[in-house]
């Protein structure tokens, strides 16, 4: 019994908090036009984990095989239907974590570029019994002509150490929010289970 408690307890819980539709910015109605544009859709791949031997949670943005998205093993965040003059402002990450575990201090680790350290945050809506942790992203862009999207040129990745068990499950939400040429984007997903 000992045994099989160790090897419960050191295991560690890895979930993909992935969207596999791009969420679109709606506008309102107008004539159909041939020549119009698709609107832009917002898109992104980041692991989100725990490990109960090392009571450590962890945010991972960053590997991936290096196939064009919507690939499973491509990460970071990503907008479709851009150009290379589309203007990108304010992207952020926010994740949602059951206010039981108390506030979480995070850090960045090795492969974090341009993605500031997730701190408490009321700048998206509140999830009761949750604390929303968001992080900003400041860095630059690439354009992928041949795809039709832009991608944010860092990833996010971090952990944070918080007494976690592993008879249990921890629920979070994810929100990613960017505005593009003026038009917010966000939207949520969850709850995912550690």
């Amino acid at each position: 019994m000992g045994q099989s408690n160790t090897s419960v307890r050191r295991r560690q819980v890895v979930k993909g908090a992935a969207w596999t539709a791009p969420v679109i910015v709606m506008g309102t109605a107008a004539p159909a036009q041939a020549a119009s544009p698709p609107p832009p859709g917002l898109q992104g791949w980041v692991t989100v984990g725990k490990n109960c031997g090392t009571d450590r949670l962890t945010i991972d943005g960053t590997g991936g095989n290096g196939a064009e998205p919507p690939n499973t093993g491509t990460r970071g965040l990503w907008i479709y239907n851009t150009t290379a003059s589309t203007q990108i402002a304010n992207p952020r990450i926010t994740l949602y974590y059951p206010s039981s575990l108390g506030t979480i201090t995070w850090t960045a680790v090795s492969g974090n570029s341009n993605w500031s350290v997730p701190v408490p945050s009321t700048v998206d809506p509140p999830i009761a019994g949750y604390i929303a942790y968001t992080t900003f992203y400041t860095g630059g862009w690439q354009f992928r002509s041949a795809y039709g999207y832009s991608r944010a040129s860092g990833r996010p990745n971090f952990q944070a150490s918080v007494n976690i068990s592993c008879s249990g499950t921890i629920p979070i939400y994810a929100r990613r929010t960017v505005t593009v040429s003026g038009e917010t984007i966000s939207f949520i997903r969850g709850p995912v289970s550690l």
